[in-house]
C-alpha cells in the first residue's frame, strides 16, 4: 500500500522521521481530480512560546484539477504511525485517481483535511514548514517543483519563524518519535 504525498510527505526525511527508518525514492504521481491549499490548521507551539493555529497543506476533491506529489510505500503499521501525525486528517483512498511513474502493487491513500479543520481565521505559517516542503520539492528537480507550485493554491497566511511542535503531545509523539 502506499500514501500519496503532497506536502511534508514529500520529503524523504519526514516521511522516515515518522516512520523510524531510512525512506528513500519516492516516486512522482498524479492525483486527478484534486486541489491543493494551505487550509488545514493544527495547533502548534513555537519555540518563542507563542501558540497558534498553524497552517498546512491540504488536497481536496475538485473536478478538472490534478495534484502532483509522491508515494510512499508503507505497511499497515506505518499507515497507522502516518495517521497519528495526520491527526487533523482522514485517511481517503485514492488508488482509481492516482497516475505513477511505477506500477502500483496496492492501494493509495491520500490524507485529506476534515472540515473542522479547514480555514480557521488566525492561521499563520510557519517558516519552518515552508521551508520544509520547498526543499523537498526543490531537490526533485525544477520541472516537478514548476508543476507543485502552479499546482498549489497561494498560501496568503501571514508567516510566524522558528521551530514549533504541535500542542498535541500525542500528535508530536507522531510526528516526531
Amino acid at each position: 500500500m502506499y500514501v500519496f504525498g503532497y506536502g511534508s510527505l514529500v520529503s524523504p526525511a519526514s516521511a522516515g522521521r515518522t516512520l523510524l527508518r531510512d525512506v528513500e525514492a519516492l516516486p512522482a504521481a498524479r492525483l486527478a481530480g484534486h486541489r491543493r491549499d494551505w487550509r488545514i490548521g493544527a495547533p502548534i507551539v513555537f519555540e518563542d512560546g507563542t501558540r497558534a493555529t498553524g497552517g498546512f497543506l491540504d488536497v481536496q476533491p475538485h473536478p478538472g484539477s490534478a495534484v502532483l506529489g509522491a508515494l510512499l510505500a508503507v505497511s499497515p503499521a506505518e499507515l497507522r504511525m502516518l495517521e497519528g501525525r495526520e491527526a487533523q486528517y482522514d485517511t481517503v483512498e485514492v488508488t482509481d485517481s492516482i497516475t505513477a511513474e511505477i506500477e502500483l502493487s496496492g492501494p493509495v491513500f491520500a490524507f485529506m483535511g476534515r472540515a473542522e479543520h479547514r480555514a480557521y481565521p488566525d492561521m499563520v505559517l510557519p517558516t519552518r514548514y515552508l521551508e520544509l516542503v520547498t526543499g523537498a520539492v526543490a531537490t526533485r528537480g525544477e520541472a516537478f517543483a514548476d508543476e507543485f507550485w502552479a499546482t498549489t493554491a497561494p498560501a496568503d497566511l501571514p508567516t510566524h519563524d522558528g521551530a514549533y511542535r504541535f500542542a498535541d503531545p500525542a500528535q508530536e509523539r507522531a510526528a516526531r518519535p
